[in-house]
């Protein structure tokens, strides 16, 4: 399980300027930096540069799962 922040790349509403945002992946992947670039692959590619993990947790080691994304939650926004 990774949980990323990251900044839109645009205002959702007129009063306010770019929000922030939380999301979390659930990847299989051989090391963080592979599951990062995975999930990378979900988001636009405006934001990637203001992405980055801010927690993570290692949840079972299993070589029978094929690499890849298998869960995404919705973007939790906030002003910053």
């Amino acid at each position: 399980n990774i949980l990323i922040q990251g900044k839109w790349f645009e205002s959702i509403d007129t009063k306010s300027s770019n929000p922030g945002f939380f999301t979390s992946y659930h990847v299989v992947a051989e090391n963080i930096d592979e599951a990062f670039d995975l999930l990378k692959r979900y988001e636009p590619p405006e934001i990637h540069d203001s992405l980055k993990i801010d927690e993570y947790e290692l949840i079972e080691e299993s070589i029978y799962q094929p690499k890849g994304v298998y869960k995404v939650t919705s973007y939790q926004f906030y002003d910053e």
